[in-house]
């Protein structure tokens, strides 16, 4: 009897020991994506993306100008382009038609924005020599910049902010070429920091006779070649500015850089902005 046990177990060890050999090998060979009893499937990696097979064309400002769609009757035509300016990010006129361009030249020229502080941006000016709507005629106004965000062109020259500072200076052109030969602080503010993206914007003159500026908590206004800084009621917005934001029916004077707020009456008109 003990004999015959012996047989029987030795028999079974060894049908088992070549049924898992047999397993091994078929799950040795078994294809990816393919799944094995009592395991999970085996996942197969995901291809790559393929490239783009036609990228996207870089086009000229006449190429680029023949894929507007406009509407009957509407046009479209060409006023200024690279190479003649870089990085424009502001656009504004003065009395005569000319047009001044706030050039960033070195804002984000990689993706960890190096060096954007360096003074090598500009404001430039076109005319139309021909006052035919042209701009046949460029020039650097002011050069050697620090990323140009705020322009007001005057009667005798034209204001400009730089980032990273809260000063404004009238540049002159006394030559009539084009160029300002001349520099005069026109408003002491001393330095900004922060993100340069959070900083003023603006420098509109209004019907009121104020300058109007987005971020600043004040307007200003011109008086005998200098200015007038004025507080305003729920004047910080980011991305616009409150025009004539408090009318004063009381008492309203300056302590210590606020206003002691008696008989206020707001008047929130919004421009290119959001009431807060």
């Amino acid at each position: 009897m003990n004999k015959r046990y012996l047989f029987v177990l030795l028999l079974l060890l060894a049908v088992t020991f070549s049924s898992c050999k047999s397993s091994s090998k078929k799950a040795a060979g078994t294809k990816p994506g393919k799944t094995v009893k009592g395991k999970p499937p085996t996942q197969t990696p995901a291809a790559p993306p393929a490239a783009p097979s036609t990228p996207t064309p870089y086009l000229t400002a006449a190429a680029e100008a023949k894929t507007f769609d406009l509407r009957d009757g509407y046009r479209l035509e060409l006023v200024l382009s690279d190479p003649i300016i870089k990085e424009p990010v502001l656009t504004v006129f003065d009395g005569d038609g000319r047009m001044f361009v706030a050039e960033m030249r070195t804002y984000m020229q990689d993706i960890d924005g190096h060096n954007q502080m360096v003074p090598k941006s500009c404001v430039s000016v076109h005319w139309s020599s021909k006052h035919n709507g042209v701009y046949d005629q460029h020039a650097i106004y002011a050069d050697n910049l620090v990323l140009p965000r705020m322009i007001l062109p005057l009667a005798d020259g034209v204001l400009i902010n730089e980032t990273g500072t809260e000063e404004i200076y009238l540049y002159q052109d006394t030559k009539g070429n084009g160029v300002a030969d001349k520099k005069v602080l026109w408003r002491a503010g001393g330095g900004r920091g922060g993100n340069l993206e959070h900083q003023p914007s603006g420098l509109v003159w209004d019907l009121d006779n104020w300058i109007y500026m987005a971020v600043n908590g004040f307007r200003l206004r011109m008086h005998a070649n200098r200015d007038v800084r004025s507080f305003c009621v729920s004047q910080r917005i980011r991305d616009g500015f409150l025009r004539n934001p408090i009318h004063l029916s009381g008492d309203a004077a300056g302590v210590n850089g606020n206003e002691r707020r008696v008989g206020l009456h707001r008047t929130l008109d919004v421009v290119n902005g959001h009431r807060r």
